[in-house]
């Protein structure tokens, strides 16, 4: 195994004999991470739900093979009522897929929501999303 780290800062040269120096340090590797993502649903959309059955399902997938993460997939209800996509266990830090997908009962859809999301060791990765049906 090996260890890599990386940094960012921003310096400004322009001034004569500038100088700057960095110091990386191993924290937080090889350490879970925590995901929290808020979902916001569209308020139309949520109304369907009584004429057409939507239903919500959302995971966490391996980025390489696709595979659910162990205890991620969440459906319906617990979504729509809290709008809230956040697994107990931490997860390996490592490169994921976060999908939604959205069916109806009538033959409409389905539709999906997917984006990469970086697990960073002993960080909490968030985001807030808009999920819309069209």
């Amino acid at each position: 195994d090996c260890a890599v780290l990386s940094g960012k800062a921003v310096v400004d040269l322009t001034k004569a004999n500038a100088t700057t120096s960095m110091t990386l340090t191993p924290d937080g590797i090889g350490t879970d991470g925590k995901v929290i993502l808020t979902l916001k649903f569209n308020d139309a959309d949520k109304d369907k739900s009584a004429s057409k059955g939507l239903k919500y399902v959302a995971g966490l997938y391996n980025k390489i093979d696709g595979t659910l993460v162990e205890g991620t997939e969440t459906i319906a209800a617990e979504l729509v009522s809290n709008g809230d996509f956040s697994p107990e266990d931490d997860i390996a830090k490592g490169l994921y897929t976060f999908k939604v997908t959205i069916t109806a009962e009538d033959g409409t859809g389905p539709w999906y929501y997917s984006d990469d999301i970086y697990v960073e060791g002993n960080r909490i990765t968030s985001k807030e999303i808009n999920l819309k049906c069209t």
